[in-house]
């Protein structure tokens, strides 16, 4: 079967998560011994249906995230985005 889309996943961890407190960043909390994001990130990893995976990060987390990342075991292209303010 040729394949004449390509499939995105947008992942959005730049959000002030001012229902969870405000104070810190959900998505870089964990659950489990694993960031919150990380769950999400792993379910778009392994679908067979999407070909890359835009993160979309605020830039003062850029850092954080990327370090977080670099021990994931990406099976997709990735990309991290700074949100615009």
């Amino acid at each position: 079967m040729k394949k004449d889309k390509t499939i995105s996943a947008v992942l959005l961890i730049a959000g002030s998560s001012n229902r969870f407190g405000g104070i810190t960043n959900k998505n870089l909390e964990k659950i489990n011994d694993k960031y919150i994001f990380w769950y999400s990130l792993e379910v778009f990893n392994n679908c067979k249906y999407i070909d890359n995976i835009f993160i979309v990060v605020k830039e003062e987390e850029k850092e954080h995230v990327t370090n977080i990342l670099s021990d994931f075991n990406f099976k997709k292209d990735f990309t991290i985005v700074v949100r615009r303010k």
